[in-house]
């Protein structure tokens, strides 16, 4: 998955990713910018792959800006969507909870 991740850094860096309502309001309500999207990205690795139908998500795992842990959920399309983004906090699916 690490040539994924590439694509979606590159993505990043070209401004082609978009950040969805849903990920905007749950941004605001859990103290991230999209500053900490960007690191968290930028740092972090695909932790898993999910697909629904043709649909497929990467949960990117990483550090904000602040170096705590951050998940962002990214939406497999062009542009790339960024979904939901939240602090990782079920001990038994992520090893770097908050």
């Amino acid at each position: 998955m690490g040539k994924k991740l590439k694509e979606i850094r590159k993505a990043l860096m070209k401004g082609e990713i978009v950040l969805h309502p849903h990920a905007i309001r749950r941004m605001k309500s859990r103290g991230y910018s999209k500053s900490d999207v960007a690191m968290g990205i930028m740092n972090g690795y695909i932790h898993e792959m999910q697909q629904k139908n043709s649909e497929k998500r990467f949960v990117v795992s990483g550090k904000d800006t602040f170096m705590n842990p951050i998940i962002v959920v990214v939406l497999e399309e062009k542009p790339y969507l960024v979904i939901t983004v939240m602090p990782p906090i079920d001990h038994q699916r992520f090893t770097d909870c908050v």
